[in-house]
This record gives structure tokens, C-alpha cells and sequence, in this order.
């Protein structure tokens, strides 16, 4: 399996520049995820010019808050890794993976946030408008993690339906130091969540009761179905209890602050509605 789409040649050393798979469907993937959330804009009555704006500084923050995620949680910080630039280095290799989820959501909650108090937005109204599209963009960039081979899953049984191989050379091959060998198909299985939480949410959206349920709904949602997930993926190792991932970890408190907050929107929404005008 080549991860490299194709080769742009260059008059310097190296003498190309590779684009890959990887980045293409996550490129892919956040244009999609762009154009239906400027879509549900246009039907909650909202710019989409500010669907635009707000994008450009969650999506810089959602890729930065993935790599330096992955770097805290994945990376080898023993030898020259632990250098200045060692650790840049590492940071700008995109092209090999490396893009955790969590991190992503977890710093372009407060950058988006900030961004739409500046302007003086509806921050929870915005928030639901992203949701779905949050989901449809990970679905797509989970395709992506396949074709870079990443986001392996664990050997399954030889009598499990769909298993998935990845040749020598890949991540998986590294990993286990064999090729071929029958995968779960994580990365598939993420997307097909993905899908089916961006179809929900979608729905849902059109008949919400208030600011902010959609957003939190689909936060406590995908903190369920990723802590289940990450029981089936065989590069995130156990880190607490010597049971769960990071990622496993970061459900368990994402699921309870989103519900938390789900509730408190809740009420303070009925509040406005008791309140004579």
C-alpha cells in the first residue's frame, strides 16, 4: 500500500515533494465538513460568512491541538527526540500521521469559543452548527488514517468478517513485526461512527429545543462510541490501570462535562422561556 498519492517534482534537494493520502482526505474531509456546516448556517437564519471565519481558526486550532496531542501522548521522548529540535522536527512530519482527534477537539472548543465572544456570536448556536459537520470531517479523515495504514486495530479472530491486512512497510507491519496478519478495521469502523453520528446530529439539529444541545449531545455521544472504539485499536496502548487508552481516559471526562453542561443550557434555556418578556 503506497501512502503517497503522488509527486511534485523539485530543482532542489530532496528533488520532490510528496503528497499524501493522509492529508488529501483530511483536506477533503474539512471542505466538506465546511460546506455543511455553512449550509446549516444559511438555514438557522445565520452568515455564512461567519461560518467562514470561524472555520479558518478552528480548523488551525484543531490541527494543532492534534499533533501536539499526539505528540505528548505517542511519541519516543528518550535520545535526541527530547531536543528543541528534535521535537519540531517531529511536529512538522504530518505526512507520516500522527493527528489525535481529542486534541484537536479539546483546543478548538476554547479558540472557537473565544473567537465567537470577540465578534459577539451566539457561541452555542455556532457550536451547533459545527457539530454535525465535526463529525462528517473525521469520518473522511478516518479513511485517511487506512490509507496511511495508522489507527490499526488489534489482531481479530481468523473467522471475523471483515478484517483488514497491510503489507510489510506499513505501520502495522512495524508494529507487530509481521505483514498481513488480520486486523479489526478500526479505521472504518471510526468512520462508519462518524457517519452515523454526522446523519444524527443532522436531524436532530432541525429540531432542537435549544442552544447548545446538539453540540453537547454529540460530545457525550462520541466520548461513548470512541471509549468503546479504542477497545478494538491496537496502537493506542493501555495508559491508566494498565486497561485504558489516553484517548479512553479523555472519554471518561468529556462524557460527564457534556452532559453537565447539556443540562445547564437546558435549564437556563427553560428559565428564558418562564421569564415573562
Amino acid at each position: 500500500m503506497d501512502r503517497i498519492a503522488f509527486r511534485i517534482p523539485l530543482p532542489f534537494p530532496p528533488h520532490h515533494f510528496d503528497i499524501a493520502w493522509y492529508g488529501i482526505m483530511i483536506a477533503v474531509g474539512s471542505l466538506f465538513a465546511v460546506l455543511t456546516a455553512v449550509s446549516r448556517a444559511k438555514q438557522s437564519g445565520e452568515k455564512p460568512e461567519n461560518v467562514l471565519d470561524l472555520a479558518l481558526w478552528v480548523l488551525i486550532a484543531g490541527l494543532l491541538g492534534a499533533r501536539v496531542f499526539f505528540l505528548i501522548s505517542d511519541m519516543d521522548w528518550t535520545g535526541q527526540s527530547t531536543s528543541l529540535f528534535g521535537v519540531i522536527k517531529a511536529f512538522f512530519q504530518f505526512r507520516q500521521g500522527g493527528l489525535v482527534f481529542y486534541g484537536g477537539l479539546l483546543l478548538a472548543i476554547p479558540v472557537g469559543i473565544l473567537y465567537l465572544k470577540v465578534r459577539k456570536l451566539a457561541v452555542w448556536k455556532y457550536a451547533d452548527i459545527a457539530a454535525p459537520s465535526i463529525a462528517l470531517g473525521e469520518a473522511f479523515a478516518r479513511v485517511g488514517c487506512y490509507l496511511n495504514t495508522c489507527c490499526f486495530g488489534k489482531p481479530c479472530p481468523l473467522n471475523f468478517p471483515i478484517p483488514v491486512t497491510f503489507p510489510e512497510g506499513s505501520f502495522p507491519e512495524t508494529f507487530y513485526h509481521k505483514a498481513n496478519i488480520p486486523l479489526y478495521p478500526t479505521q472504518f469502523i471510526s468512520s462508519i461512527n462518524a457517519l452515523i453520528l454526522f446523519a444524527v446530529f443532522s436531524i436532530l439539529h432541525r429540531r432542537k429545543k435549544f442552544d447548545g444541545q446538539i453540540f453537547w449531545l454529540f460530545c457525550a455521544a462520541y466520548a461513548v462510541t470512541r471509549f468503546l472504539i479504542e477497545f478494538l485499536r491496537g496502537d493506542n496502548q493501555p495508559v491508566f490501570f494498565k486497561t485504558l487508552t489516553v484517548s479512553q481516559g479523555v472519554s471518561l471526562l468529556l462524557l460527564p462535562a457534556s452532559l453537565v453542561m447539556y443540562f445547564i443550557l437546558r435549564a437556563k434555556a427553560r428559565r428564558t422561556r418562564a421569564t415573562p418578556q
